[in-house]
């Protein structure tokens, strides 16, 4: 996101220069106003096109994996909360804490929260070890 917004404020600067020097031409004209319009057009709609197609495939990267299933009662037992649950399952596919997030539309930090109850629920110190020690109990099937 960081990136997305330096590329924007790049952009901008950019036109502002580009604008700049346009006032400063000696020949300014309306034919020369046209092509101006027509160039940072131009520019939008690539850059766009650009910012989208790198949205998309970030987004299409994940990868789905065999669907697990939860088992609910042995995760009642477990003292684990039905979040907590899709956020294990979600981890046994192999998505990152950013991809969790943007899927289940919460904060990153959301998921961490979770992420450290459902260890200290299991006894357990890691992500892989929560998910690990999850299918032991037949939690994740």
């Amino acid at each position: 996101m960081k990136q997305l917004i330096i590329s924007f404020e790049l952009l901008i600067i950019a036109i502002l220069v580009l604008l700049l020097l346009a006032r400063v031409d000696q020949f300014y004209s309306a034919s020369i106003d046209d092509i101006w319009i027509v160039v940072f057009s131009l520019a939008f709609i690539t850059t766009g096109v650009i910012i989208i197609k790198s949205v998309i495939k970030k987004h299409s990267s994940i990868v789905q994996q065999r669907p697990s299933l939860i088992n609910h009662d042995q995760m009642a037992k477990a003292g684990i909360s039905d979040r907590e649950g899709e956020i294990l399952l979600l981890i046994d596919e192999g998505l990152s804490n950013e991809q969790i997030a943007g899927k289940l539309f919460i904060a990153e930090s959301t998921v961490k929260r979770h992420l450290t109850r459902v260890s200290k629920k299991l006894h357990t110190d890691c992500r892989t070890g929560s998910v690990k020690k999850a299918k032991e109990m037949s939690i994740l099937l």
